[in-house]
């Protein structure tokens, strides 16, 4: 088991929470982030891992950059996990409030964009690791900014994959991917899959899904 960190950004519920469970469960040195304090504080109960889990709104440049060092202090990650819930009212997107639209894009897409810059760096220079966005909530009626979430995020995944081809660090060095996070999937055999990423995975969509 390698001793670099494992980090996984929107455990608060889901496959994201249980698969952060699995992963301090079975020994790996997770740093996992959530919204609230409240979930934090009882992941780490649940857990018994006090160091595992905090409270951070990665949408703050300067409280996502104070989480980055502090799992830096650990090493270049080996796998970041960056999953979006981006629940909200259930209604047209014509009818959606403002500050509703604002909230989701964001937390989701300016939190997965600051993580990315504070911690992809250490990972393309320490010449490998795996960098892994997802959604869990598919697009659909009364969905539309959790399917703008999900689409961009599979566009910025597809994007960061080129670009680190382009510069010459893409697989067998860093690994980037989309994610389908489906919370009726195993936690145990999506950390397997998450685990055993490989160069032929780069710059695809993975299916983290029951069955």
């Amino acid at each position: 088991m390698s001793d670099r960190p494992i980090v996984l950004a929107g455990a608060d519920a889901g496959l994201p929470r249980a698969l952060a469970l699995h992963l301090a469960a079975t020994g790996h040195p997770l740093r996992a982030a959530v919204e609230r304090w409240a979930d934090a504080l009882a992941l780490r109960a649940e857990s018994g891992r006090e160091r595992a889990f905090d409270a951070v709104d990665l949408a703050d440049d300067l409280q996502a950059q104070a989480w980055a060092e502090s799992v830096l202090a650990g090493g270049p990650p080996r796998l970041l996990v960056v999953a979006a819930s981006p629940a909200h009212r259930a209604d047209a997107a014509w009818r959606l409030f403002p500050d509703e639209v604002d909230f989701l894009l964001d937390r989701h897409l300016r939190g997965a964009f600051n993580l990315v810059r504070h911690l992809l760096p250490a990972m393309l220079d320490a010449g490998s690791g795996a960098v892994v966005l997802g959604a869990d909530r598919p697009g659909g009626p009364g969905a539309s900014v959790a399917a703008a979430v999900r689409g961009a995020l599979d566009a910025l995944a597809t994007a960061l994959a080129d670009e680190v081809t382009a510069e010459g660090l893409a697989a067998p060095g860093v690994i980037v991917c989309a994610a389908r996070l489906s919370d009726d999937a195993d936690p145990a055999s999506a950390a397997a899959r998450l685990l055993a990423l490989g160069p032929a995975d780069h710059g695809r969509t993975l299916h983290l899904t029951a069955g």
